[in-house]
C-alpha cells in the first residue's frame, strides 16, 4: 500500500510481520518516532489491535515534556486519535 511507504522502515515493516505471524509486538523498546510510523501504518492497513496498542503506549510516554514532540508526530503522520488525547492532555 503506496499510502504506508513514508513510514515504512524496515523495524516497522518487521514488527508488523511479527504481529501478523505470531500475533505480539514489541511498542515497550520502540522510540517514539518509531512507535508513531508504526502506529500511522497500522492505520493505513487497518491493523485496529496494533492501532491500539501504539496508542496505548503513546499515552503511556505522555508528559508534559514529551506532548509537543508527540503533538508534532502526530500531526505529520495524520494520527487524528493521537492528536486528539495529546491536545486534550496539553490544554488540562
Amino acid at each position: 500500500n503506496e499510502a504506508t511507504l513514508p513510514f515504512m522502515s524496515p523495524t516497522v515493516l518487521s514488527q508488523l510481520l511479527m504481529w501478523v505471524y505470531c500475533g505480539s509486538i514489541e511498542v515497550g523498546r520502540f522510540q517514539l518516532a518509531t512507535l508513531l510510523d508504526v502506529c500511522a501504518c497500522a492505520v493505513v492497513l487497518e491493523l485496529k489491535e496494533v492501532q491500539w496498542t501504539c496508542e496505548h503506549r503513546v499515552r503511556e510516554i505522555l508528559n508534559i515534556d514529551s506532548v509537543h514532540v508527540i503533538l508534532k508526530g502526530s500531526e505529520d503522520r495524520s494520527l487524528e486519535g493521537v492528536k486528539n488525547f495529546a491536545l486534550e492532555y496539553a490544554f488540562d
